[in-house]
């Protein structure tokens, strides 16, 4: 019963981990004037991406409708060379309170002429129930439609693992913008009990500047899920992402 309500609870928001080294600066009582150079220039290496999104319902990346209710998602990526972290928060706009907590951190390297691999580890805050920890990798390639395999194993709650094969493409229809993608999930004991595909997935989304001179991106888009197993759910998801 537990290991239900937790399944039901883990939700897996992944999104783009990348990786990188900071070196430390060696103490130099000769010239003083050298230590704050070094940290502003660790500190160019550091970037920050801010966002804000609203989506119809909130959903795992498997295809379980977890909450029918509109959220709010506000979060931030964080990078620096090749390590990355990603902190986010899930907002129930409904019942007015916080569900899910993600604190996300990762390496990565580019792999010459081949594609990315990362790994990263992450750790989910999850009010309705005990928090949760798991591992994931990813490995991108250079190939048409930018595949990359995604996998999750979860360490505490359901020790189940989740794995998918995500393709991606940023298109121009005229004058306007679009971004495509598509997903297919595999479930071991991850989000429900059994082994077996979960879903497959669409996705688009048109970005834009809603004025010029603004440093902030708006993307409405659409997912639309279909689920492969009996415990999985159809569902057409509706959203609007502010990247600044």
């Amino acid at each position: 019963m537990f290991k239900k309500t937790y399944q039901k609870a883990l939700a897996s928001i992944m999104t783009g981990l990348t990786a990188g080294s900071l070196a430390l600066a060696k103490p130099n009582f000769v010239n003083a004037q050298e230590k704050p150079n070094k940290l502003e220039n660790v500190l160019k290496n550091v970037h920050a991406s801010p966002f804000l999104n609203f989506d119809s319902k909130y959903t795992s990346a498997s295809g379980k409708i977890l909450l029918d209710n509109p959220i709010t998602v506000p979060g931030v990526n964080i990078k620096a060379g090749d390590l990355s972290a990603l902190i986010l928060g899930v907002y129930d706009t409904k019942n007015k309170e916080f569900v899910e907590g993600d604190y996300i951190f990762g390496f990565g390297r580019e792999i010459k002429d081949f594609g990315r691999a990362e790994i990263g580890y992450g750790y989910y805050s999850l009010p309705s129930s005990q928090d949760t920890h798991e591992l994931i990798a990813k490995l991108g390639l250079k190939l048409p439609l930018n595949p990359e395999l995604r996998v999750y194993r979860d360490l505490h709650l359901t020790r189940g693992l989740f794995a998918s094969l995500n393709i991606g493409q940023e298109v121009k229809l005229g004058d306007i913008p679009l971004v495509l993608g598509g997903s297919l999930g595999y479930n071991r004991n991850y989000t429900v009990d059994g082994s077996g595909f979960s879903n497959a997935s669409g996705y688009i989304g048109i970005p834009f500047k809603p004025a010029k001179g603004v440093n902030f991106t708006v993307t409405p888009n659409l997912t639309i899920n279909k689920a492969l197993g009996k415990k999985f759910d159809d569902f057409i998801r509706l959203g609007v992402e502010f990247r600044f």
